[in-house]
């Protein structure tokens, strides 16, 4: 966020005008083009994907915004924000990584500019702006083998009111995100079930009332995949984070339906962390899910969960968050829905055999 004296247009003070100078000089008047990103969540599995708000029509990005909300019967047109050009100067460092399961550069991204980018400080966060350089000079064609570096900032650093100088920091897109960020909406049509474990079920859960006697609904909390909680969100909310080395397959050879559907049954570790809830919420939402594990057999519960008290402070409140945690062990029957049956009749040529003659479809 800017503040007043942040916000004042030109240099201040000769200092400041002296180092714009020098920064235009060695940059050579660089101008750097950010597109708009738009956040999509997959209902299926709670995974993110960023997609160009250009390729998206505005009736699209109905209510995706708190500034671009329509409610029913409101007269007017939906607007979304565009790309924009910011000037400064791009310094990068590429460090080279060879890991067990991926070699690739990583580069760190710096941009010094003259004015603060008040773009990038008024966007909400379910929209992101990605920035592009392919490397040539102004008025210079880039390299035929040249690849165009992607980049968005995650941090503003060594702000000095004097120097008039704003210095944005970030990584260019890794190269296992590729897939995260797209710039055609189209790629994510019927796109299936990502993640392998017992995930699904669990954020299914922000949709449950227990079918009990007495009127005691599930509390009304939304659950979360784990590193994909949207930011700064207040709670009351529930994490889901299913440990990667806890899933295992209780059954060698998965068992193989007509249409080569495929189901074995599986082991996962849950830990639900929940925030802003106190004991009888939790206690609620452990009864739930034990009645939903009964009702659905979606899951079966190994082991016998309790609800654990957390302890997370921050030094400056000098206080507690109402943090809670609740583990599960259980069971389920991982699936993989390949139809290949299907796949086979839509690519072969049928041949129908009548008597002594032979009829081939075209």
């Amino acid at each position: 966020m800017t503040n007043v004296s942040e916000s004042i247009r030109g240099p201040t003070t000769n200092l400041a005008a002296d180092l714009q100078q020098g920064v235009e000089q060695l940059s050579l008047d660089q101008t750097i083009t950010f597109e708009p990103y738009v956040r999509l969540i997959l209902p299926l599995d709670g995974y993110a994907f960023w997609v160009k708000m250009s390729s998206l029509g505005d009736s699209a990005m109905f209510n995706m915004m708190g500034f671009n909300s329509l409610t029913p019967n409101e007269t007017g047109s939906a607007t979304s924000p565009g790309a924009f050009q910011a000037k400064g100067s791009l310094h990068y460092i590429t460090d080279a990584q060879q890991l067990e399961e991926t070699s690739s550069s990583r580069n760190r991204v710096v941009f010094t500019a003259e004015e603060p980018v008040e773009n990038l400080n008024a966007i909400n966060p379910q929209i992101m702006y990605i920035g592009t350089w392919d490397g040539p000079m102004p008025g210079d064609q880039p390299p035929t083998d040249s690849t165009a570096i992607r980049f968005a900032f995650s941090s503003r650093s060594s702000y000095y009111q004097q120097a008039g100088l704003w210095h944005y920091n970030g990584n260019a897109l890794f190269n296992t995100m590729e897939t995260q960020v797209v710039d055609d909406p189209a790629k994510l049509l019927n796109y299936p079930l990502i993640v392998s474990n017992s995930l699904p079920s669990w954020l299914a859960l922000s949709y449950y009332n227990p079918p009990w006697h007495v009127p005691v609904p599930m509390p009304n909390i939304k659950f979360y995949p784990s590193f994909l909680v949207p930011d700064n969100l207040v709670p009351p909310y529930i994490a889901v984070h299913i440990d990667p080395g806890s899933t295992e397959a209780w059954q060698t050879m998965p068992t193989l339906n007509p249409m080569s559907s495929q189901y074995q049954l599986a082991r996962d570790r849950v830990t639900l962390t929940l925030y802003g809830c106190n004991n009888d919420v939790a206690q609620s939402v452990l009864y739930a899910i034990l009645q939903y594990s009964y009702d659905t057999e979606v899951f079966g519960i190994l082991n016998i969960p309790a609800v654990r008290d957390e302890k997370e402070t921050q030094v400056e409140l000098h206080t507690l968050a109402q943090k809670k945690r609740i583990s599960f062990d259980v069971s389920y029957n991982q699936s993989d829905i390949r139809n290949m049956a299907r796949q086979l009749i839509e690519s072969c040529i049928p041949t129908v055999q009548v008597g002594d003659a032979i009829i081939s479809s075209p």
